[in-house]
């Protein structure tokens, strides 16, 4: 009986530690993921600045914009996915 108490409590003792550590890693893990995802460096609000600037050159949204429009789309996309204005002065744009 004695040997059946022992193996008992170190059975709910154990389970509970590691039903904890894994609560805990699962935490952390969705902490993680979420701080990852907001210091990336293409988030959701630099795609939608793109689809902005894309849709001052694509009126009719058919997904084609003329070859001569490019250099006016960086440039309106800036800094990450675009051009700066110190690309302006570049000869070979």
């Amino acid at each position: 009986m004695l040997l059946a108490l022992i193996y008992f409590f170190t059975y709910l003792i154990l389970i509970t530690l590691v039903f904890l550590n894994l609560f805990v890693a699962i935490i952390l893990n969705g902490y993680f993921e979420t701080r990852d995802q907001q210091s990336a460096e293409l988030n959701a609000d630099i795609f939608e600045g793109f689809k902005d600037a894309w849709s001052k050159f694509d009126h009719d949204a058919t997904g084609l914009i003329e070859t001569s429009q490019f250099t006016d789309l960086m440039f309106e996309i800036g800094k990450p996915l675009g051009w700066d204005e110190s690309y302006r002065d570049n000869p070979g744009l």
